[in-house]
């Protein structure tokens, strides 16, 4: 995994990708176009899954889930930037296939992992997962009239 600096340097430079693409649809189709940016994107998510999972893989799922939920660091990870940089730029038919045509490290089993991660916290009690019900308002317990 990389360090508390490297990693946020990876967020800032992820960020600044993402605010240029978000601009403008001419700097979405720059991006994409830019050798290497695509590639660096996959690669960052990918990157990120593996050292995830070579960090976990001795863990029980229930110390796993437990360290998720407990967590006070940022919700930001270099793969949620990268991921959401990659959705925002809408890429191509072409850059598609150039992306799902190389193995990638997994790229697939990454998506996959991100896909059920959300699908099963998602059906959780809010409980599981540390938060506490809302508590709806006088207002919202007494009929209008």
């Amino acid at each position: 995994m990389l360090s508390g600096g490297g990693r946020q340097r990876q967020l800032a430079a992820l960020r600044e990708i993402k605010a240029i693409a978000t601009e403008s649809d001419r700097n979405k189709r720059c991006v994409e176009a830019t050798p290497g940016a695509v590639k660096f994107l996959v690669s960052v998510v990918v990157q990120s899954h593996a050292a995830a999972s070579t960090y976990t893989s001795a863990r029980s799922d229930d110390d796993l889930l437990n360290s998720v939920i407990d967590s006070h660091m940022s919700t930001s990870s270099p793969k949620e930037e990268a991921l959401g940089v990659l959705y925002s730029l809408k890429p191509s038919e072409p850059t598609l296939r150039r992306i799902l045509g190389k193995d990638n490290g997994g790229f697939l089993d990454t998506l996959a992992s991100v896909l059920l991660l959300k699908a099963m916290t998602s059906a959780m009690p809010p409980e599981r997962l540390g938060c506490r019900p809302r508590r709806r308002s006088i207002r919202s317990r007494t009929p209008l009239r």
